[in-house]
């Protein structure tokens, strides 16, 4: 879904180079730039010193915005030696989609930046593919985004209390949880099922969602209107992305696939807000709180 670039920070010392690149990294372009080293973004400031003033502003409001583009790696990093060797080294431990240099090479994985287009092999990333529909081929394509965002929406219509459902968002859960604790997880559908039904459900996801203490998920249920949107589609909307997979967020048959597509910045806005509290696209029925141990009805969900 996402690829991790090594940026040779001299590489956007000119304008042209990082107003160029500015928009072509993001998770809506499938291409992180990796924090390397973590001290990446001064880097490229320094890089830059002998711009004019008015050109250093622009410099500076770009390069807060590619602060949302980044992906924190823990890889070594020796400040003694220049920094295209340490990438070299850091691929061989730990591959990077492709290393992103200020000097023409016709080494792979080495991109010379002003050779890049978007033709050029390795840089070229599909807007989309298709995924095994098995909780471990599924959570790994959604793998960068989760450990990164901090709001989460899963929206699949069909969600149940078979192990089919429950596997996969196990699964993504373990990344969305890793290293942090989200400001929201929440997981929409449709009212389709009985309450007594559904709730039934919930506590039998429990043994394969098996949360972690303290960690909990919100259930959100809604019913279509008369003349508006369809739930059909299924997603996962975050702070820092998006994307839509096809069949849904459950595990299919042996050898089954389901397309996948990533979402522009639009349209996951778009999307986002008709499952917020106060969307009116459709029509609010009842939320869940789900931990380990409960499953309890948020009364003032779509009021607070």
């Amino acid at each position: 879904m996402v690829h991790e670039f090594a940026v040779e920070p001299a590489a956007l010392q000119k304008w042209e180079s990082l107003r160029y690149f500015s928009d072509r990294f993001g998770m809506a372009q499938g291409r992180l730039i990796s924090q390397y080293p973590k001290f990446w973004l001064r880097a490229v400031w320094d890089s830059c010193a002998e711009v004019t003033p008015l050109r250093r502003q622009q410099f500076e409001v770009t390069l807060e915005r590619l602060r949302t583009k980044l992906i924190k790696t823990g890889r070594t990093y020796d400040a003694a030696v220049e920094w295209l060797p340490n990438a070299i080294h850091a691929h061989q431990a730990e591959p990077f989609r492709a290393i992103l240099a200020a000097t023409p090479c016709h080494a792979s994985p080495i991109l010379g930046a002003d050779e890049v287009d978007d033709a050029t092999a390795l840089w070229a990333v599909p807007g989309g593919d298709k995924v095994q529909r098995t909780a471990t081929a599924m959570a790994t394509l959604v793998e960068p985004l989760l450990r990164m965002a901090t709001t989460i929406r899963f929206i699949d219509q069909h969600f149940s209390g078979t192990a089919k459902h429950g596997r996969p968002l196990a699964a993504m859960l373990c990344h969305a949880f890793s290293g942090k604790t989200p400001e929201l997880i929440e997981y929409h559908l449709n009212a389709n099922a009985d309450v007594t039904k559904f709730v039934e459900g919930l506590r039998k996801q429990q043994y394969h969602l098996n949360l972690p203490l303290s960690k909990s998920i919100t259930f959100v249920r809604w019913r279509t209107i008369d003349g508006g949107e369809n739930l059909h589609p299924r997603y996962i909307l975050t702070n820092r992305g998006g994307l839509r997979i096809d069949y849904g967020l459950d595990e299919g048959r042996e050898g089954e696939t389901t397309d996948w597509n990533r979402l522009s910045e639009t349209h996951l806005q778009e999307r986002s807000a008709q499952f917020h509290k106060s969307a009116t696209c459709f029509e609010f029925v009842d939320a869940w709180r789900f931990t380990s141990s409960a499953v309890e009805q948020i009364r003032d969900w779509n009021r607070t």
